[in-house]
């Protein structure tokens, strides 16, 4: 998670309870802090299939 104000950000995480904490944490040490991104990164493997007509 980014803070969108000051670019702070938490942990990487694949729990999102660690990065919500983070968020609670920071914003009452920065009052003027309210919003913020949540960046998901998935992974993906792509191959390419055999031609059945072959």
């Amino acid at each position: 998670m980014t803070c969108d104000l000051c670019g702070a950000t938490s942990h990487t995480s694949v729990e999102f309870g660690t990065v919500h904490d983070w968020q609670r944490h920071h914003a009452p040490q920065h009052t003027q802090h309210h919003t913020y991104t949540q960046t998901i990164t998935r992974p993906w493997h792509a191959w390419r299939q055999q031609d059945s007509c072959a």
